[in-house]
């Protein structure tokens, strides 16, 4: 069992189910969050002790492994905005060792760096206008770009 991260942590968890219908008994791996399944994985019927024994462990091992912390859990919004903000955070502080120069004045420098589409809507001819690009901006791409 283990917890996803967040203002309200959600328990999930998996278990192995074994059931019995007639002769046969089925064996299943179920994971639920909180109460709810989320998840059933039937894995087989077993028809005798040996086979019953195979299912069960098959089972516990993907039970293992399954139960292991996600490498990229689910977010929700909140989370999600505050994870992209904390790398934005990491990139501008490596901007600005690298650069020497503050992130405003690095923003200001690649602001006028984008590329203008303009769009004749009688002809739709399609002009696209490149960026000037001023030799304080071509040092800082060559400092960001040392050592990568």
């Amino acid at each position: 069992m283990h917890f996803l991260g967040g203002v309200h942590r959600i328990l999930v968890m998996s278990y192995i189910r074994k059931y019995k219908r007639g002769e046969s008994t089925y064996v299943q791996l179920i994971f639920k969050e909180g109460r709810k399944i989320t998840k059933i994985i039937h894995l087989g019927t077993a028809h005798n002790q040996i086979e019953l024994d195979l299912l069960l462990t098959k089972a516990s091992q993907l039970q293992i492994s399954s139960d292991q912390l996600s490498l990229f859990p689910v977010l929700t919004q909140k989370q999600g905005f505050l994870t992209i903000v904390l790398a934005s955070i990491a990139v501008a502080k490596i901007m600005e060792e690298k650069s020497k120069f503050a992130i405003k004045k690095i923003v200001k420098l690649i602001k006028p760096l984008r590329t203008g589409i303009l769009i004749n809507e009688k002809s739709g001819v399609k002009l696209e206008i490149e960026p000037l690009i001023s030799d304080e901006c071509v040092g800082l791409i060559q400092d960001l770009s040392r050592g990568y």
